[in-house]
């Protein structure tokens, strides 16, 4: 299992905008092949900062979907929103607590 976290920090007033695309893409990221689940996160301090937490079966399937058309038709749309640069990193499962 593959999590991947992307942290976006978002120009206040584009919020709404970068809500619309991931409603607008959401089920499509979810069902690209071998993703498993996708969560968006809002940090209560900085309320223009988002999280995408997203679990992939592989990191062939992440990659796959990072060179998809999708990826780069979302990422083309929520980059230009940005007012500080993503931060991004992949973690694979070891062990879980429930």
């Amino acid at each position: 299992m593959i999590v991947r976290i992307v942290r976006l920090h978002f120009h206040e007033d584009q919020v709404s905008t970068f809500l619309e695309i991931f409603s607008g893409h959401r089920e499509r990221i979810r069902h690209f092949p071998g993703c498993t689940r996708l969560e968006l996160h809002r940090d209560p301090d900085h309320p223009s900062t988002f999280a995408t937490i997203s679990h992939w079966q592989s990191a062939a399937d992440l990659e796959n979907y990072r060179q998809s058309p999708l990826f780069k038709e979302v990422w083309g749309k929520v980059k230009p929103l940005f007012r500080l640069r993503s931060e991004a990193f992949t973690l694979e499962k070891v062990d879980e607590v429930l």
